[in-house]
């Protein structure tokens, strides 16, 4: 089965679902194209080690550069002008082609032809023919919805939406961006039936979409049958994006509240990740007097993430918000790799979270943006450490029956064949 990827970056250090989703279909037997805006693996330091491990084969389509001016309408002409060769070119090889591409209006936010002529060159004198098209991300199925209605690409049209795509952009920017793709996507996925049902409002038909969770290689991730010895650090983790929608304010303030309202003090919270509000948070830390109890770590490889941080812990927590331009989380993947490892979870009651804890079993859910619900839920489980166990039991089995690689990908090529 010949499958094309069409990703905005490949790989990403940020996006480890998708080159996980490659990865399996790859050792399935399948072979991957990959067409990428950003083909990043040879300027990214922190790229994860799975990526030099494959026969992959990618394929950046150029894009113009816009930041050589201060002034918005020099860039324009600036890209209008660099891309007269390319146009020049095309028109070549293949004039109907090159003519639709910079006046065909019905395709979205894409429509500026000069971009289009820009990203087309590399498929103008190539075999486009695949069996699937798979496009991570609702922006790229608008590329790859264009690129296949100029016939550069064949193959049936399949779209994954991950989160941002659905949640966050269609209201930051226009609700009909997607207005292209609806009309000729043939398939559609989601993370989490609440991507779903988020896209189904949109406009997208229900019957065309499939849920498709983000998956990890479970045996990747070291299962401990971790205790708590109360003599001893209990030891709390966070890997995200220092980013609002994750909510990490709260969980900081759900450690000042363990701290000086439940006079606990023998923990230590770990923060993995980089992001915009570092230094917010780092004030929260300071402004709390959490110094001994609140690290950020800053960013580690998965690597790192398997062997010492997982390693070490005894609760995870994910304390993502609906964020005040309705953006929250779609899946929350660190839970599932944290339950692999047998690391009880604390998740909130937004966007797709649920759908990836045993509430009460693996782990709790807990109302978002609320501190002390986090700090009781700390607490309860500092007090009954057997707790640990058997979460942890619970939440390995979870994760093994619906998020390992290997199941996900045979359900993933079930419904390329269907």
């Amino acid at each position: 089965m010949r499958i094309a990827f069409v990703i905005e970056t490949f790989p990403s250090t940020t996006e480890v679902a998708i080159l996980n989703q490659v990865i399996g279909l790859i050792e399935s037997g399948a072979d991957v194209t990959i067409f990428t805006f950003n083909k990043s693996y040879l300027k990214e330091k922190n790229i994860h080690q799975k990526v030099f491990q494959q026969p992959l084969n990618i394929i950046e389509l150029p894009k113009p550069a816009f930041s050589k001016y201060k002034n918005e309408w020099k860039n324009k002409l600036a890209v209008r002008f660099n891309a007269l060769p390319l146009l020049w070119r095309s028109f070549l090889i293949s004039p109907g082609l090159s003519w639709k591409a910079i006046t065909e209006s019905t395709y979205g936010e894409t429509k500026n032809g000069f971009k289009i002529i820009y990203a087309i060159q590399p498929l103008l004198e190539q075999n486009s023919n695949f069996d699937v098209i798979h496009c991570q991300f609702g922006p790229m199925g608008l590329w790859g919805a264009i690129l296949r209605d100029l016939g550069l690409l064949k193959g049936k049209l399949i779209t994954s939406f991950r989160g941002y795509d659905i949640n966050d952009l269609p209201q930051k920017t226009n609700e009909e961006i997607y207005s292209f793709l609806k009309l000729k996507g043939d398939l559609f996925t989601a993370n989490t039936l609440n991507t779903k049902q988020n896209a189904i409002k949109l406009g997208f038909e229900s019957n065309k979409i499939h849920i498709i969770p983000s998956s990890i290689n479970v045996k990747e991730f070291q299962y401990l049958n971790r205790g708590y010895d109360k003599e001893n650090e209990f030891e709390i983790l966070t890997v995200a994006r220092l980013t609002e929608v994750k909510g990490l304010e709260y969980a900081i303030k759900a450690m000042a509240i363990l701290k000086n309202d439940f006079k606990l003090t023998n923990f230590r919270y770990r923060i993995v990740g980089e992001g915009e509000l570092k230094q917010s948070l780092q004030a929260l830390i300071d402004e709390n007097d959490l110094h001994d109890q609140v690290i950020l770590e800053g960013y580690h490889s998965q690597e790192a993430l398997r062997s010492f941080f997982y390693n070490k812990a005894h609760l995870f927590i994910l304390p993502s918000i609906i964020t005040s331009t309705g953006n929250k989380e779609a899946q929350g993947v660190v839970l599932q790799e944290a339950q692999a490892c047998g690391i009880p979870v604390i998740g909130t009651n937004t966007g797709g979270i649920p759908e990836g804890i045993l509430d009460g079993k693996s782990g709790f859910i807990v109302p978002d943006k609320e501190p002390r619900s986090i700090a009781k839920v700390v607490q309860k489980i500092l007090t009954e450490p057997l707790l640990i166990k058997q979460m942890g039991s619970e939440g390995r089995r979870f994760v093994e029956e619906n998020f390992d690689i290997n199941s996900v990908t045979k359900n993933l090529i079930h419904l390329y064949q269907s």
